[in-house]
């Protein structure tokens, strides 16, 4: 296993149900306003983070499982719910909030005539952060910001000493 999202487990692998692909795609952005003056020189703004959002796909074997649509109904009811879990890669939970599903692209192929249904299914999901309370996140936020500030100061006190000649 190399992964989760909630209950469905991810591996790679030509044998398993459910294959992770070879990549995974994370998307960073910042919230920027941009205030523009009549004359002269406009200046933007930095007022926080969007919530990152991930995108990577799974394929489903038929040689592998009797049940390849029951598999993919689970990713599909957690979509219609609006389920939201952790993700985790190599055993350690990916981000630091859980992820909702977006978006489910599917594409089958290789149609079999005796069973009537697909043989392969491929899924490209694309997941984002879901922060159940903001107030919660800012929080954490802040607190990040003063231990970095903390941090920061005794270091420039630490150089100023040494600099001075008491330290070292």
């Amino acid at each position: 296993m190399i992964g989760s999202f909630g209950e469905i487990i991810f591996e790679i692998s030509d044998k398993k149900v459910f294959s992770l692909n070879n990549e995974i795609s994370r998307t960073y952005k910042s919230k920027i306003s941009e205030h523009s003056e009549i004359y002269g020189q406009g200046m933007i703004r930095h007022q926080g983070r969007e919530l990152i959002e991930l995108s990577f796909s799974i394929s489903l074997n038929s040689t592998l499982t009797t049940e390849i649509e029951k598999e993919k109904k689970k990713i599909v009811d957690m979509w219609e719910k609006g389920e939201y879990a952790n993700l985790v890669f190599g055993g350690q939970v990916f981000g630091e909030f859980p992820f909702i599903i977006l978006e489910i692209s599917e594409t089958s192929s290789y149609f079999n005539k005796g069973k009537g249904s697909f043989d392969l299914i491929d899924l490209s999901i694309v997941v984002k952060e879901y922060i159940e309370n903001p107030k919660l996140y800012n929080e954490q936020l802040e607190s990040k910001k003063i231990r970095q500030l903390e941090t920061t100061t005794e270091e420039i006190a630490d150089v100023e000493l040494e600099q001075k000649g008491v330290v070292g």
